[in-house]
């Protein structure tokens, strides 16, 4: 039993180990010759992007951000 929870703590702490390489990796991208910019939350790798009222991502989210009465 022993093993077994020496096993998920390593696990644990692997993922945590990735999450934060992850998170600085996303930090040390938001910025692009001097241009701060989003990153995707659903993907979590790509910038997003807008057009007019509509705020996107390559991976297929997308938010229309128009009020409309």
């Amino acid at each position: 039993m022993d093993e077994y929870y020496e096993e998920i703590r390593k696990c644990e702490e692997e993922m945590e180990k990735e999450d934060q390489e992850a998170i600085q990796h996303a930090l040390e991208a938001s910025f692009d010759d001097g241009r701060s910019f989003v990153i995707c939350p659903v993907c979590k790798k790509n910038r997003l992007l807008e057009n007019h009222h509509i705020i996107f991502c390559a991976c297929g989210m997308r938010v229309d951000t128009k009020v409309r009465p």
